[in-house]
């Protein structure tokens, strides 16, 4: 392999873990957003613009742990799909994958770490689904609503 080749090859790779450092961190810093909002006790809004409503939320979150959600046949654009309708409102990631794998679908990759970027990769390439800023998945038809 040329040298060129494999700087390239290292580049990309670096690349690709940036991506996932930085989703973690905005993943954090949006739970984070949450946590101080509910502490005061009001909607949480993102510098993205979409609106999360507290009480939607909560709601979202209870109706998710009693849902017998079935993907089989989906790939997990059209699952994420599922999810994001359910919830009624944007979601991070590692939501997203935690309900994806306690419902049984199989997200590649050995660390939290390798799955969020196999989801991540998965989900960018999908017209199903958009990426907004504060590392948020959305509907596109959404538009900044919950």
């Amino acid at each position: 392999m040329p040298a060129a080749s494999l700087r390239s090859k290292v580049i990309l790779e670096l690349i690709t873990e940036l991506r996932g450092e930085r989703d973690q961190i905005l993943d954090r810093a949006r739970i984070l957003e949450q946590t101080i909002a509910e502490l005061h006790g009001r909607a949480v809004s993102p510098a993205n613009g979409v609106k999360h409503r507290q009480a939607a939320s909560q709601e979202g979150e209870r109706a998710s742990e009693g849902k017998a959600w079935d993907f089989s046949g989906k790939g997990k654009p059209a699952a994420t799909k599922e999810i994001l309708k359910h919830h009624g409102r944007a979601m991070n990631s590692t939501e997203i994958l935690d309900i994806l794998e306690k419902h049984g679908m199989s997200i590649g990759g050995g660390s939290l770490r390798a799955r969020r970027i196999n989801l991540y990769s998965t989900l960018v390439r999908s017209p199903l689904v958009k990426r907004i800023s504060g590392g948020l998945w959305a509907l596109p038809e959404w538009d900044n609503q919950p």
